[in-house]
């Protein structure tokens, strides 16, 4: 299904697996099989997300937490303290 130019998303539901609705202004709730998802996205700023696994059923597959050059934690350790393209 394709929808163009319909307004905006308020909810969407796949089967029992996937729903994903729009709560208020910048805040959103998913779940997506055993995971439940918050998501707060203020305008102009990085979104808070929040992760919950086992919510709704046995938790079935890996929960990793991968942390990268975009990490601020990762970041201040690398080489020169850079991180981020080499910033000082």
């Amino acid at each position: 299904m394709h929808i163009e130019n319909q307004g905006a998303l308020k909810e969407l539901v796949v089967g029992d697996w996937l729903h994903v609705e729009h709560l208020n202004d910048g805040v959103w709730w998913m779940r997506v099989g055993d995971m439940r998802v918050f998501v707060v996205a203020p305008r102009g700023d990085s979104p808070l997300v929040d992760v919950e696994r086992g919510f709704y059923a046995r938790v079935e597959g890996d929960t990793k937490v991968i942390e990268d050059s975009f990490s601020p934690e990762v970041a201040s350790e690398g080489e020169g303290g850079g991180g981020r393209g080499g910033e000082e």
